[in-house]
């Protein structure tokens, strides 16, 4: 069966698009048979003309020889597609013992310069969708208003001064940035020294000879720290209570 490129057939809310074998309703394609497809095209270029059945039938199949109900089951197939005769509306007629005449105004068209039908959104689900976006834009104000400023965090810069320190190791600073503990080599003996970062007081912690890598608990009330000899301790800051934990290797 040849087909005529380029050009596509509108009918009532129907988009026939014979090349690219597409039939659209309101934008949405329709399934059929590819008998059934073929059938359609073949009405849809004659349109108000009478088509023998005989015509139709070496149409479709001209290479096979068949019988009557085959061409009578896929008018059939077709009109429900189409949904012919429902609410009055007619597109396929019958003329009885003859053929069919396809009755429905059809405007031919160049397929190169139609543009493409978009599908319309029932006016509901617009409303619906505008009503949610105005809804969303809202609440994200809303949010905004309400939500408290937080303040930046201030940047601390500290010096360690190594005057009078033979070494200092690097120092850990506590959980919440007020602290910072460091073991320094003074007079020969590595021991740990505390201080505010906001004072250049130092306080040298007692009984941590030989101390080194210290560390804050996360509360940042005790330090932990390793020992000369291997030893993991830790140090109370309030209290200056030391606890042995374990002996690491």
């Amino acid at each position: 069966m040849t087909v005529a490129t380029g050009v596509v057939y509108e009918f009532g809310s129907f988009r026939l698009d014979p090349a690219e074998r597409l039939l659209l309703k309101d934008g949405q394609p329709v399934s059929l048979t590819p008998k059934a497809f073929d059938l359609l095209v073949y009405l849809a270029e004659r349109p108000g003309r009478l088509v023998e059945k005989q015509a139709l039938m070496a149409a479709l199949w001209p290479d096979a020889v068949v019988e009557e109900t085959n061409l009578a089951y896929n008018v059939s197939a077709l009109r429900k597609a189409l949904g012919d005769g429902h609410e009055g509306e007619h597109i396929i007629q019958t003329v009885p013992t003859r053929g069919y005449r396809f009755i429905a105004p059809v405007r031919q068209r160049r397929a190169d310069v139609l543009p493409p039908k978009v599908p319309l959104r029932p006016w509901r689900s617009l409303l619906a969708a505008a009503l949610a976006t105005a809804a969303l834009v809202s609440a994200v104000q809303l949010w905004r208003s309400r939500r408290p400023d937080t303040p930046a965090s201030p940047v601390v810069r500290f010096e360690l001064a190594t005057v009078g320190y033979e070494s200092i190791a690097p120092p850990a600073i506590s959980p919440d940035g007020t602290r910072v503990v460091y073991s320094a080599r003074e007079g020969g003996q590595r021991q740990l020294h505390v201080r505010a970062l906001d004072s250049l007081q130092t306080t040298v912690l007692p009984g941590t000879v030989g101390a080194d890598h210290p560390f804050f608990s996360p509360d940042g009330r005790v330090i932990g720290f390793a020992t000369r000899d291997n030893v993991l301790m830790t140090m109370d800051l309030a209290t200056r209570q030391l606890t042995r934990v374990c002996t690491t290797s």
